[in-house]
């Protein structure tokens, strides 16, 4: 057999780049948290608009 026909490039699994691909990705789930937690809630939304009918407000009397 000639070298040429003997060698292969490395697999993942050899170089260790599959565990690792497994072990950093993230589930859907976790994603889904993720969008979740970085989404106002209601109540923080309806907060937020009557501090600014306050300040409207108060820009008004100025």
């Amino acid at each position: 057999m000639r070298a040429r026909e003997e060698w292969r490039a490395p697999s993942l699994e050899r170089i260790g780049l599959e565990a690792a691909r497994e072990q950093h990705s993230m589930t859907p789930l976790v994603t889904e948290l993720a969008l979740e937690l970085t989404w106002p809630h209601r109540r923080h939304r309806a907060e937020s608009a009557q501090a600014e009918q306050v300040q409207s407000l108060l820009l008004l009397c100025v």
